[in-house]
């Protein structure tokens, strides 16, 4: 006995499921019908069946609207615009903490200027009065020659 799926859809009880058994000869068929709710029914054979063979044919429930020109335009501005603001917010987010590393640094920066201003003077005399003694030096060393 060899046995095969068909899948059926009636108008009237589109959840049934035939399973035909046809012999090793090919001269007798029976056919079971079951429901979703897993009752086979005795072997018969209904009229009212569309019976197909192969893989089922599945066809999606929703078809999109034919969308006007206008309508394709107004859906890409506001693709563009949400597009855009998402943008904007990264930005804004990636720029606070960067904002917040500068403020650190410029105050680093005037704290160097206010030591240096302070001790720039000082350290330039020093270097001054050391370029005179070595210079003085340098006179005296001439001199004994």
């Amino acid at each position: 006995m060899k046995l095969g799926l068909v899948t059926a859809y009636s108008r009237s009880s589109p959840t049934t499921v035939t399973l035909i058994s046809v012999d090793s000869a090919g001269a007798g068929t029976e056919t079971y019908n079951q429901t979703v709710d897993g009752e086979i029914s005795s072997p018969q054979v209904t009229e009212s069946l569309n019976v197909e063979v192969g893989s089922p044919k599945i066809l999606p429930n929703y078809f999109p609207p034919k969308l006007s020109s206008s309508d394709q335009a107004f859906f890409l501005l506001a693709f563009i615009a949400c597009t855009t603001s998402v943008a904007f917010t990264s930005l804004v987010v990636a720029t606070v903490p960067t904002l917040f590393a500068m403020r650190r640094a410029a105050i680093s920066l005037s704290k160097l200027a206010d030591t240096a201003r302070e001790e720039l003077p000082s350290t330039m005399a020093a270097i001054r009065l050391s370029g005179m003694e070595i210079s003085d030096l340098t006179l005296e060393l001439s001199d004994l020659r």
